[in-house]
């Protein structure tokens, strides 16, 4: 993520780049959290353009490197930091965040069970903010579960990363994501104003979304999928070994598209207005700049999305958001930043929260 109070140009000093790479090397075994069997998600999801909600079904496979039994699993519930009740808001200010009002959203859990049937749950946390499922039986040391959950999700109107505005809907932290499991317990996140206050482990997703207008989908993941449905379509997502998933759609994207070796890099912005190919061609310059550097790329897809954000731009796996209301030059310099988070906290992941320099300290 990227705070913008006038962008100063920076030079890449020598010591800088050392760091890097020694850090990089030092924190290897962060590439691929689970190197055994990783998370898998499965999500099938539904969007109500005019009542800007989603009903979803998830499952859950999870697979316990925990070292020990465990009684349940607990899940991040990031959209609810944006109910109207919530006590920790995720913003600084309300009306830079919410320019057309006070509009909430939020995650209702409708049920949580496993092949048996349902199971005993929760909404809990410091800030509603998580979802406890609660095991049968303890889960051995080395063993699988797999989770159902069904949810329903209220995407509010705001600039902020979870949310619409003006025909633009960012779709990030929308989904129960699993607490990282570390010095024998679950670690639970609430959703701070301030930086990324996200963790999460490598996962594999399977997505599918149907949506009941024509949208553009700028996406995590590879589009395995992308179909007519009535008035809509049908888009399928898939991709391995990535900490987290997002979208964000609209039906005024247009799209420019370059390929770095087995890499499409596409740039989504607003129709008409700007010729969108530098930016593409500016996001691919970053990629190889990086990949050189620090390591090379390993998906097949990199997107960066023109959007409504109160920060000058914000990183997900395979995709970044950038502030489209941004100078061009200030673009260049968000775009460029965001490219390095893929490294920085995509590929060597750490806490956001408590060890920030380890993301943005390095990307910067």
């Amino acid at each position: 993520m990227i705070i913008i109070g006038g962008i100063k140009k920076r030079r890449i000093i020598a010591v800088a780049v050392i760091l890097a790479i020694a850090v990089g090397a030092f924190c290897g075994i962060f590439i691929a959290a689970k190197r055994g069997e990783r998370t898998l998600y499965e999500i099938d999801m539904s969007l109500d353009s005019a009542a800007m909600t989603i009903k979803a079904s998830q499952a859950v496979t999870y697979y316990n490197d925990s070292g020990g039994a465990i009684g349940g699993l607990k899940f991040n519930l990031y959209a609810n930091a944006f109910r109207r009740d919530a006590k920790i808001k995720p913003y600084v200010n309300f009306e830079t965040a919410y320019p057309s009002g006070a509009d909430y959203g939020g995650i209702e859990i409708k049920s949580a069970g496993d092949k048996d049937g349902g199971l005993k749950y929760s909404v809990c946390g410091e800030d509603m903010n998580i979802l406890d499922v609660e095991f049968r039986r303890p889960l051995k040391k080395g063993a699988k579960i797999k989770l159902f959950i069904e949810y329903t999700v209220k995407i509010p109107k705001n600039n902020l990363r979870f949310g619409h505005y003006d025909g633009i809907i960012n779709l990030t932290g929308f989904f129960p994501s699993v607490c990282v499991y570390e010095n024998g317990g679950f670690v639970e996140c609430v959703y701070l104003p301030t930086g990324d206050p996200f963790y999460g482990e490598c996962s594999d997703f399977k997505v599918t979304l149907r949506t009941d207008s024509p949208y553009t989908v700028a996406h995590s993941g590879a589009r395995v999928l992308e179909t007519a449905s009535g008035g809509g379509r049908v888009f399928g997502f898939k991709e391995k070994n990535i900490r987290d998933f997002a979208l964000c759609l609209s039906e005024k994207f247009e799209t420019a598209s370059l390929k770095l070796g087995k890499t499409q890099i596409t740039y989504y912005a607003v129709k008409g207005s700007y010729d969108i190919a530098g930016k593409a061609a500016l996001a691919l310059s970053a990629l190889k700049y990086y990949s050189d550097l620090f390591g090379a790329y390993p998906y097949k897809s990199y997107a960066v999305a023109e959007t409504y954000l109160v920060a000058g731009g914000m990183e997900y796996p395979n995709i970044v958001l950038i502030n489209k209301e941004l100078g061009e030059s200030d673009k260049d310099g968000v775009i460029v930043h965001e490219t390095a988070h893929q490294w920085w906290y995509g590929l060597v992941g750490n806490d956001n929260i408590n060890h920030a320099w380890m993301d943005e300290g390095l990307t910067e």
